[in-house]
C-alpha cells in the first residue's frame, strides 16, 4: 500500500487540495529517515524536493512567504531514533525541549527493526540541504542547535566518515548561510568556543575543522577561526578572547610555532593533528599584501623547525612528520609567489579579444548565385573586351574596324540606319549640282 502511493504520485496530484500539507511533509521526512527500502526512501526525497521547487514558485509569485522547513525538535527526533543521546546533543531549551520527546525505546527492544542504514542518514542530509538552502525562517538559536547536533552526530564511530563528509560540508554551508548578516560576526566566537568543545581528542578537533568547505565565504572564515581556537588551547593551554578570534591574522600563529617543539620528543600524533590545524588556519590562498608578508615570517619559523629534525630509521615518526612540514612550507612558498606574480590572467586576455561575428548563408541560396553569375559570363566578357580596346588607345577611345566589329554590332548596324552617311551622301550631291 505505501509503495502503491509514493509510486503513483498521488501525493503530488492532490498535494494542492490537501488541507495537512505540513503534516504530509513531516511524515514523508520521518518515513524518509527510517525505512529499509531503498525505493521508498527515494520516492521521499523526491516528493519533498517537488514540493519545495513549488512552495518556491509561489513564493516569486507573491503567493507566500517561506517555505515548509522542520522543526527542529522534529530533527532531535530523528537523530535520537538513529541512537543519539538526547541529552548530549540539547544544550537550549528554548530552540529544542527534550522533555516533549517522551520515551525511548531501547535497541534491543525495538521488535526486531532493522537499524537505520547509511543511506538514510545520507538522503536526510541532502534533503535538509535543499530546504535550508530555501532560507527558512530559523533563529539564531534555532540555527545553532542544529549546527551543533549535525555536528556532534557527525563524530559518531559507526557512521563512514569519508562517505558522507561531502553531503555534511553541503549541509553546513546551508546552515551557515541562513544566519542574519547582522548575527554572523556574534555568532562566530560563540560557534568556535562550542564546536572546538565536543571532543577533547585531537584527531577528532580537526574532522569537526574539516566539515566547513573553504570554498564558501562564511565556511572559510569560521574554519579557519575554529582551527586557531583549537591549536591554542593545545599549545597555550587557554582559550583565546573573543576579540582575538573576530580579528584573527596569520601573524597570530607565529606566537604558537615554538609551542611545537617539546611535542617533537613527546607525542608525534599530536604534533601530526596540530600541523593540520596550522595549515587550515592559514587558509587556501593568500590575497592581500598583508597576509603575503604575514605567511613570510610563518614560513620562516616552520622551517627553522624543519632544519632541527633530524631522520632516523629508529623513529620514522620524526621522517614523517619532517615530510608533513616540508610539504606545508612547499604549499606557502608556492602561494606567496602565486600572490606575487604580475602575469594576467587569461580571463582578462580573453574580455580584451573583440567579438567575432560570422556569417551563415544557406547552400541553395549560394547556388543560385553562383548559376546566375555563369549567365552573365558572356555578357562580362564582352565589356572586358571593351575596357581593354579602350586601354590599348592610350586613354583615348579607339574606333573598330568592320574586322573587329563583332556580332552585337553588326546585329545593331543592320537594324539602325547610319545617320551620318546619308549626310555625308546629300552633301555630296549638292555640291555636284
Amino acid at each position: 500500500m505505501l509503495m502503491d502511493i509514493l509510486s503513483s504520485d498521488i501525493i503530488s496530484l492532490a498535494y494542492g487540495s490537501l488541507p495537512c500539507k505540513e503534516q504530509v511533509q513531516r511524515w514523508l521526512l520521518f518515513l524518509l529517515s527510517c525505512h529499509s527500502n531503498a525505493t521508498v526512501v527515494q520516492k521521499c526525497g523526491d516528493q519533498l524536493l517537488q514540493v519545495l521547487q513549488w512552495q518556491m514558485e509561489d513564493i516569486i509569485e507573491g503567493n507566500d512567504k517561506h517555505t515548509w522547513a522542520p522543526r527542529i525538535l522534529d530533527i532531535l527526533r530523528i537523530l535520537v531514533n538513529w541512537g543519539a543521546n538526547k541529552d548530549e546533543l540539547v544544550f537550549d531549551t528554548a530552540a529544542a525541549d527534550a522533555t516533549q520527546l517522551g520515551e525511548v525505546v531501547p535497541l534491543h527492544d525495538n521488535g526486531g527493526l532493522p537499524p537505520v542504514g547509511q543511506r538514510n542518514v545520507e538522503s536526510v542530509l541532502k534533503v535538509l540541504s535543499c530546504l535550508l538552502q530555501a532560507r527558512p525562517p530559523y533563529s539564531t538559536e534555532e540555527l545553532n542547535q542544529l549546527l551543533v547536533m549535525v555536528c556532534k552526530v557527525s563524530l559518531d564511530q559507526s557512521l563512514l566518515r569519508e562517505c558522507l563528509l561531502s553531503d555534511l560540508q553541503v549541509c553546513m554551508a546551508s546552515i551557515l548561510d541562513c544566519y542574519a548578516a547582522s548575527k554572523w560576526h556574534t555568532a562566530v566566537p560563540w560557534l568556535c568556543r562550542v564546536l572546538g568543545g565536543l571532543s577533547s581528542h585531537h584527531h577528532n578537533q580537526v574532522y569537526v575543522t574539516q566539515l566547513f568547505s573553504p570554498t564558501s565565504l562564511r565556511g572559510g572564515h569560521i574554519q579557519q577561526r575554529l582551527a586557531f581556537f583549537c591549536l591554542h588551547n593545545v599549545v597555550n593551554h587557554c582559550s583565546p578572547t573573543d576579540q582575538q578570534l573576530r580579528d584573527f591574522q596569520i601573524q597570530d600563529l607565529c606566537e604558537l610555532i615554538s609551542g611545537l617543539r617539546p611535542l617533537l620528543q613527546s607525542d608525534n600524533y599530536q604534533l601530526s593533528s596540530l600541523i593540520h590545524l596550522l595549515d587550515v588556519s592559514v587558509g587556501p590562498a593568500v590575497q592581500h599584501i598583508t597576509q603575503r608578508k604575514q605567511l613570510c615570517r610563518l614560513l620562516e619559523s616552520v622551517r627553522l623547525i624543519v632544519s632541527e629534525i633530524r631522520d632516523s630509521v629508529q623513529q620514522l615518526d620524526y621522517t614523517k612528520v619532517k615530510g608533513m612540514l616540508l610539504h606545508l612550507c612547499l604549499k606557502w612558498d608556492l602561494s606567496v609567489k602565486a600572490s606575487n606574480t604580475k602575469q594576467r590572467k587569461i580571463f582578462n586576455c580573453l574580455l580584451s579579444r573583440p567579438v567575432l561575428v560570422e556569417k551563415l548563408e544557406d547552400r541553395g541560396q549560394m547556388c543560385n548565385e553562383e548559376e546566375g553569375a555563369d549567365d552573365l559570363g558572356f555578357s562580362l566578357s564582352d565589356d572586358q573586351h571593351s575596357d581593354e580596346g579602350e586601354s590599348e588607345g592610350g586613354g583615348g577611345k579607339r574606333l573598330k574596324t568592320d574586322g573587329e566589329l563583332t556580332h552585337r554590332d553588326r546585329d545593331k548596324n543592320l537594324k539602325e540606319p547610319r545617320h551620318g552617311c546619308e549626310g555625308a551622301a546629300t552633301s555630296e550631291s549638292l555640291s555636284s549640282s
